[in-house]
């Protein structure tokens, strides 16, 4: 306990800062009743108390001792903000352009917390467009302020950066997903809205925020799995067995190495008969890192449907993966998994199967991926990259044909652009929507027109 925690947190508790009142903060931290706070304000909380209350809070808002620290100063500070700048303001000060135009003693604030760490100038941003915004998550009810806030922020960005695909589609998520999930307060609606900010502002930021928010699983690079009700076993032979013929299969593979995000197919499987595309659904998994949990969700567009949080525990031994719904966290119909999942091996009953469709079964899981997020598949390849200071130079050939094709690209157009390399991997995709073609990078999800 220090008197820098002290005073950050007197701050946060006066201002209902985690939640909208002090029950329900209570009610959060597991505490019987509010009483801890009133204790805490009034100095009346000894050195161990206090420990856990910060401990409490932090695990319970999955944030660290360095944003705790920081709440007054972003407090403050955006109060200040939303009485001396106005809401036109915020493209420039997200870009942390024409600084001159803010007052003196704000710009020498704002330009330090840049300096010191961009997620922490985003949320100050946060709170400043709420606040000057006039939505208040303490004062409007259940999550209407978070989801007013999300989606002006997230039309004036995407306006402002339209190849930032992934940020708009993280955006869109999010308002689905705290509708399903109630999520009040100050505190989550500054770490959301700083969040998008910065997926916005800086492409790279989603990829780093995937390996700090994500667990590798050593599943490999691709693996199959199956319920473990499905199986019969033979005690006597010693062997195991298929108990009938169809079954559900689940494909998991690697959004990207060493990563705990998984594009995954769904397979509806007759052991009988060959795979066929209306029996396979695509889907994403995620495993997160702070937690023995994780997420499963339908892409369509921009959105993510049938949203479900399980517990999960992994055997690797067994090599098997064991499920709990978590209801309070899923949407009101959730992708639903066997209590069990056993990874396929080369000696399971189901291997000859696999082998026999495996071409089948990675046509479709493309085409379903790609179809997942608005786009067809095309015969266009990307040959080369080539990248001034101001323009981009996709050449490409047509399937067949020797002929290359160039489209150039306009960086100042799409500021993104300029921290993409001659390296990074893109592909032509056409729209589902209008049938455009668009260069697509993603591994960071920036997505630009071709004309």
């Amino acid at each position: 306990m220090t008197q820098e925690q002290i005073n950050a947190l007197q701050v946060a508790i006066e201002n209902n800062f985690f939640m909208p009142n002090h029950s329900q903060l209570a009610n959060v931290l597991g505490y019987k009743g509010r009483m801890v706070f009133t204790r805490f304000l009034n100095d009346q909380v000894n050195r161990n108390a206090f420990d856990r209350l910060w401990e409490k809070i932090k695990y319970s808002f999955d944030t660290n001792d360095a944003v705790m620290l920081y709440i007054p100063e972003l407090w403050d500070l955006s109060e200040s903000m939303a009485q001396g700048i106005r809401k036109e303001q915020f493209v420039d000060l997200v870009q942390h352009k024409h600084m001159s135009e803010v007052p003196e003693n704000l710009r020498v604030r704002l330009d330090a917390l840049y300096k010191e760490d961009y997620l922490l100038y985003s949320y100050a941003l946060a709170l400043f467009y709420a606040k000057v915004a006039g939505c208040n998550p303490n004062e409007m009810k259940g999550v209407m302020a978070l989801v007013e806030v999300i989606q002006q922020v997230d039309v004036v960005l995407f306006k402002q950066y339209p190849e930032e695909f992934s940020a708009h589609k993280v955006a869109v998520d999010l308002i689905t997903l705290v509708q399903e999930v109630s999520s009040p307060g100050w505190y989550n609606l500054m770490h959301t809205i700083g969040i998008i900010i910065c997926y916005y502002t800086h492409p790279l930021y989603l990829d780093e925020r995937i390996s700090k928010d994500y667990r590798t699983m050593p599943f490999g690079e691709d693996s199959y799995w199956i319920a473990v009700d499905r199986l019969t076993v033979d005690n006597a032979q010693g062997t195991v067995g298929v108990d009938n013929a169809p079954c559900t299969m689940w494909l998991l593979e690697p959004y990207d190495d060493d990563r705990g995000i998984f594009n995954v197919l769904q397979i509806e499987a007759d052991l009988s008969q060959p795979v066929q595309d209306k029996q396979c659904v695509f889907q994403r998994w995620g495993f997160f890192s702070s937690e023995d949990s994780m997420r499963c969700a339908i892409p369509q567009g921009t959105k993510m449907l049938h949203s479900a949080y399980y517990a999960f525990a992994w055997d690797e031994t067994d090599k098997t993966l064991q499920f709990e719904l978590q209801k309070q966290r899923s949407s009101k119909s959730p992708i639903m998994l066997p209590q069990t999942l056993k990874m396929v091996d080369d000696n399971s009953p189901w291997m000859p199967w696999i082998q026999a469709n495996e071409e089948d079964i990675m046509t479709f899981f493309q085409t379903k991926c790609i179809a997942a997020f608005g786009f067809m598949n095309t015969d266009i390849e990307v040959t080369d990259v080539t990248i001034s200071r101001h323009v981009l130079i996709l050449h490409t050939k047509r399937e067949g044909e020797t002929e290359t094709q160039l489209y150039s690209i306009d960086m100042e157009q799409y500021p993104s652009l300029k921290k993409i390399t001659p390296w990074d991997e893109v592909a032509v995709f056409r729209s589902q929507t209008n049938g455009d073609l668009y260069a697509y990078w993603y591994m960071i999800g920036v997505r630009v027109k071709l004309v």
